[in-house]
């Protein structure tokens, strides 16, 4: 409770034992000394440090906005709208799919639009290019079942636009996030997605209860982990299924070069051939129409197309598949871990950014 006139605020608690109470009392006095500050502030500083996450990010959102009055859906909100503010267009964060399905469990079940909300049509614009986002994503998807998945999603995803533009007060919030949720290997690093999500929230009616808190905060707290690694799949490159992959090669279109060449795995385009070197076959995954990162989220398939390249390399008489700027620039979205599983090296003779398929 705040002290009266003050911008203090007090709260007592009880120790378990008078030995408790005096070493409680007497360490925080010496340490208050020794720093400067008040036994107040020493113990406000130990309880915090024991009890936020550890990540000042995540530490920040909680403390700031999670025990405030409607705090569920404030913390929600900005933890996304936090998240759609990186450099080009992008999201700061690719890994907020838990916070995702957090919505989707804590969301009240008569959560709708009334149809009048200021933040509507702010909402609409990122919804549209949400919406294109996915119907130029969902044909790229290199494996057949899943494609004709993405593309039920992305039919449906057009019909709760156009449904959103006719019959505002009927928008089903959930239908949204579920949409996002399905589709967020093509969305994650895109700061409209994260738009969309805050401007969802924002409209949204959201459980505020001791289950819905701590499951958000946990949830935070993993999201942001300074520990969280991501392995890829232990699977050998060497025995995945590349016959499951229709690789074909045609004279590209998009490039005025006769030594360009497009390469479609299943019809889905992964990329462009070249050769500027002899022996070399220049892979580069299509960055610029496409989305790699979506293309290939599941090692598996990365691994088969690989081996389906690597067929072709040498059919080709080509010594080497290579693969350029794997840490930045045209493939960002393919880390040296996953390239290494599939075989890729590199050559103590060639720049390190180069890596090498014999």
């Amino acid at each position: 409770m705040p002290r009266k006139n003050s911008n203090y605020y007090q709260k007592s608690f009880y120790c378990s034992s008078k030995a408790s109470f005096n070493f409680i009392t007497g360490r925080t006095n010496d340490l208050a000394e020794r720093e400067g500050r008040t036994a107040s502030f020493i113990i406000e500083s130990i309880i915090k440090n024991r009890i936020l996450p550890k990540n000042s990010d995540a530490a920040s959102l909680v403390e700031n906005f999670l025990y405030e009055e409607n705090g569920v859906k404030q913390t929600l909100e900005t933890a996304f709208q936090n998240n759609a503010a990186g450099l080009n267009c992008k999201s700061v964060c690719g890994d907020f799919k838990p916070l995702v399905k957090f919505c989707l469990d804590f969301l009240a079940t008569n959560s709708t639009c009334s149809g009048d909300e200021p933040i509507l049509y702010h909402f609409r614009s990122q919804l549209e290019s949400v919406v294109k986002k996915i119907e130029n994503d969902a044909p790229q998807c290199i494996e057949m079942g899943d494609r004709k998945g993405f593309l039920e999603i992305a039919n449906h995803a057009k019909d709760l636009y156009n449904a959103s533009l006719k019959t505002p007060d009927k928008i089903s919030i959930k239908a949204f996030f579920e949409v996002i949720y399905d589709c967020f290997e093509m969305l994650k690093d895109l700061s409209i997605t994260y738009r969309c999500l805050a401007d969802l929230v924002s409209m949204g009616t959201f459980e505020e209860t001791v289950i819905a808190r701590n499951e958000l905060f946990n949830t935070i707290e993993n999201v942001f982990s300074p520990d969280k690694v991501f392995e890829h799949a232990d699977v050998s490159p060497y025995i995945s299924c590349a016959n499951t992959i229709n690789l074909r090669v045609e004279a590209s279109s998009r490039y005025n070069n006769d030594n360009m060449f497009d390469v479609f795995a299943n019809d889905a385009l992964v990329g462009t051939l070249f050769s500027n070197v002899e022996g070399w076959l220049n892979w580069m995954p299509d960055v610029f129409g496409g989305n790699p990162s979506f293309q290939f989220r599941n090692d598996e398939t990365f691994y088969s197309v690989v081996q389906a390249l690597k067929k072709y390399k040498n059919e080709n008489g080509y010594q080497y598949l290579v693969i350029h700027a794997y840490n930045g620039g045209f493939v960002s979205c393919l880390d040296k871990d996953l390239l290494l599983k599939a075989g890729f090296k590199n050559r103590p003779d060639c720049d390190p950014s180069s890596m090498f398929l014999e």
